[in-house]
């Protein structure tokens, strides 16, 4: 018997087993024995599982939080650590976890929901769509130079002695030049010491930051991450997922000004290869104007004593080879980031926020080949800013209609637009998605495809319910 439930205490050791062979078979397992050795991060959200004759075959979690869609915070819970051992694979074991997973979010009342793929192709197949990209610079420390603030944190452009003590000018110390000890609390904090050994000008003085410094944390977060789909972060999530890494601990260091937090960053220090020296690693950074963020980038560059390149991810905004003397020294790489996926189009659809001069009612389409309860037609009635999406039956049903569904064991679900409908709107679960929470314009999700729109009164109409909007999910999950 094939079945999907929660995992219990006593199988916690196999899941993670399964986990470690899935996305780090080169790494040495060391099994656990009980819960107490977990990693924190490892503690976060609910583990699931595919059960055959009450053998654990497929794994998945669920996290439970909330992101911004079309301006309002939203529970929309992130699947991650899904996998199936290669013994038991192409047996439709991901199709089942994935389907059932959709069933427990829409009992939950949930509209969306998030992931991280191990392949775009693989989960665009059941139904999910990109929702934001990111963008990765990568140049070396002294491409940065002069690009801090006019009163600079620490020494001036010209003060760069190269010392590899970690006591170079400007305090590339131990805010995050040392790369042993403890590297979650260089010892600093706000207002709790000199860590990166600065002159304390107007721009502020770099500090080390440690997991009590998350509210401090969190209200830079918010100020920089105002588009769609940031997350509402608790307490639990700053200590356990970022203040934590897979395996060792990031370093955590700021930029504060009389004691409040202007900017932070979350990097690693990585070893280079036989050809490369090593590389600052920016996972994640923040700041409250535009001046923190210079400072933020200087104190990278004043680790050029110790690294041969830098690395930042962030959202999609060239304006750091704006910043820098010659352009051509940052590149810039843009990457396709997390998917979403409509969980219940009623609900969904009916939650969001519409303009308020908008009153309309459009016949929808939706072909969605793992969850049936999607699959058909839905008139979406918007007035005063809000909406109501109902599905209803009609000639045109999606689900009477000859739309190519194929599922097979290899965990497709794929279900293609019925080309014969007479509906304003004709369109897949996935591109549906990415056009809801703003990540695809409706003129754009025509012209790729997968969104066909009946006439001009429909396409005026949808890209008025549908403003594109920025979106940018960072978290990890």
């Amino acid at each position: 018997m094939v079945e999907y439930r929660p995992v219990p205490d006593a199988d916690v050791p196999e899941f993670q087993r399964l986990l470690r062979y899935a996305f780090s078979p080169t790494d040495e397992y060391d099994p656990i024995e009980s819960l107490d050795d977990l990693p924190p991060r490892a503690t976060l959200g609910d583990r699931r599982g595919i059960y055959e004759d009450g053998e654990l075959r497929c794994t998945g979690v669920h996290h439970w939080f909330s992101l911004r869609v079309r301006g309002a915070f939203r529970e929309v819970p992130g699947l991650s650590a899904v996998s199936t051992p290669p013994q038991h694979r192409r047996r439709g074991f991901v199709h089942r976890l994935l389907a059932e997973s959709l069933v427990e979010y829409r009992d939950r009342g949930d509209g969306f929901c998030a992931l991280w793929p191990f392949s775009h192709p693989f989960y665009h197949r059941y139904g999910w769509g990109t929702c934001s990209r990111r963008m990765r610079a990568t140049c070396e420390p002294d491409a940065l130079a002069g690009i801090g603030p006019t009163n600079a944190v620490g020494a001036d452009d010209d003060n760069r002695d190269g010392s590899a003590d970690g006591e170079s000018s400007g305090g590339s110390g131990s805010a995050g030049g040392s790369t042993d000890g403890d590297r979650r609390d260089g010892g600093g904090g706000l207002g709790g010491g000199d860590p990166g050994s600065t002159d304390g000008t107007a721009s502020g003085e770099f500090v080390s930051l440690s997991a009590d410094d998350w509210a401090a944390l969190d209200r830079v977060y918010r100020a920089t991450n105002t588009g769609g789909l940031a997350m509402d972060r608790t307490e639990a999530w700053w200590r356990k997922r970022v203040f934590t890494g897979l395996d060792d601990d990031p370093y955590i260091a700021g930029v504060s000004r009389g004691g409040d937090l202007a900017g932070y960053l979350v990097y690693d220090i990585e070893e280079g290869g036989a050809d490369s020296g090593r590389r600052l690693v920016v996972r994640e950074y923040g700041h409250v104007d535009f001046e923190a963020y210079r400072a933020l980038l200087e104190f990278c560059r004043y680790h050029d004593s110790q690294v041969a390149e830098i690395e930042l991810f962030g959202p999609v905004d060239t304006t750091i080879q704006d910043l820098v003397r010659d352009p051509h020294e940052v590149e810039l790489a843009i990457e396709p980031g997390p998917m979403i996926r409509i969980v219940d189009v009623s609900r969904a659809l009916s939650n969001l926020t519409y303009p308020a001069g908008l009153d309309t009612d459009l016949a929808i389409d939706v072909a969605d080949g793992l969850a049936d309860w999607n699959d058909g037609r839905f008139r979406l009635s918007i007035a005063s800013g809000t909406a109501s999406c109902e599905r209803i039956a009609g000639d045109g049903d999606a689900s009477d209609a000859d739309a190519d569904v194929g599922v097979d064991a290899d965990g497709g679900a794929d279900a293609a637009v019925d080309a014969k409908s007479d509906a304003d709107l004709r369109t897949s679960i996935a591109t549906l998605s990415q056009v809801a929470v703003g990540f695809l314009p409706p003129e754009r999700a025509e012209r790729i495809g997968g969104f066909d729109v009946a006439s001009p009164r429909a396409r005026e109409t949808l890209a008025a319910a549908f403003e594109p909007a920025a979106t940018f999910l960072r978290e990890g999950f």
